[in-house]
């Protein structure tokens, strides 16, 4: 059964941070005080927020030495964090601003309210997995959903990186959309995801949007100022690509970019730019710059040979 609770400031925190030892005995002096006022000993009263401070008493619950107990009130008192009390027997502090420490009874109550539900929670048996598997159909055949033909489709929609698959399908079966109405969508966008700075977000609004007489290829938001939706890529473009990734060299080239002089290194990025084949990704774009960049060393090359001599290729960035 709980006893209640008390609640710990964060300027008492913020004051004790650097002296854990007076940090732990400040919550002792905390725990020990009275709640509400009570009779005390010899016919005092105790008031909340104040305890008995016997050393001796304080020592042996906390394993310290009485003197060191006795200091530690007085640097609390300096603090402004206990205060004592006048008493005719033995010794009496106060917390200070003790309704601080007090939790509110609506928060104390919503508290005991929470933790009793989920107590409630815990203990309710689990369903089992067959049980699960058997609300969800039952929820498809109360809703006339295939649960195959739309099985499919949220698995390929979450395969894209649509968070909400569940909302895009619903708003696509308020629409009159089928399944294969929507896998011709995901079809088609897998063909032109390049077409979007953000793919995953173009393909979640044209979900949401399917109607089933709306052609695959229509109703696509371009979202994004730069980028248009593009055409399937061709089979050169795909070639470049496999060029490009399977080179090292080009790739550590780009990686040592950073030491080559500025105006020149954005100058071959701007031809790599114009003389990239429509669909090509920015990421293959850089790594045709680092190409034209060796291909422009090597042609100097060739002309220092002649003239001057043979001097290193890239010694900076390795090659």
């Amino acid at each position: 059964m709980s006893k209640g609770f008390i609640t710990l400031p964060r300027s008492v925190l913020d004051e004790l941070r650097d002296d854990h030892e007076l940090y732990g005995f400040m919550v002792l002096l905390v725990d020990l005080a009275a709640y509400q006022q009570r009779p005390g000993r010899n016919g005092e009263t105790l008031q909340p927020g104040d305890l008995y401070a016997g050393k001796r008493r304080l020592a042996a619950l906390t394993g310290r030495a009485p003197s060191w107990c006795e200091r530690a009130i007085i640097r609390l008192q300096k603090r402004a964090l206990v205060e004592p009390r006048p008493s005719q027997v033995e010794k009496i502090i106060s917390v200070c601003n003790w309704s601080d420490y007090r939790p509110a009874k609506k928060r104390t109550r919503a508290r005991t309210e929470q933790a009793s539900g989920h107590r409630r929670a815990r203990d309710r048996p689990r369903p089992s997995q067959d049980q699960s598997l058997s609300k969800k159909k039952e929820q498809s055949i109360n809703n006339n959903l295939p649960m195959e033909g739309w099985g499919v489709v949220m698995d390929k929609l979450e395969s894209a990186g649509v968070s909400q698959a569940e909302k895009a399908v619903s708003l696509a079966r308020e629409q009159g959309s089928t399944p294969e109405d929507v896998l011709k969508l995901i079809a088609w966008w897998s063909q032109h995801r390049n077409g979007w700075e953000q793919p995953a977000l173009a393909l979640y609004r044209r979900v949401c949007a399917a109607k089933p007489k709306l052609a695959p290829s229509i109703g696509w938001i371009d979202f994004c100022v730069g980028y248009r939706v593009c055409e399937p890529m061709p089979d050169e473009t795909r070639q470049l690509m496999a060029d490009l990734d399977d080179d090292e060299e080009l790739r550590r080239v780009l990686a040592g970019s950073n030491s080559f002089p500025r105006k020149e290194w954005r100058e071959i990025q701007l031809k790599a730019k114009l003389a990239a084949p429509q669909g090509l990704p920015r990421a293959r774009i850089d790594l045709l710059a680092a190409r034209m960049w060796l291909e422009r060393e090597d042609e100097n090359e060739i002309v220092d040979s002649v003239t001057k001599g043979h001097r290193p290729l890239l010694a900076d960035c390795g090659r």
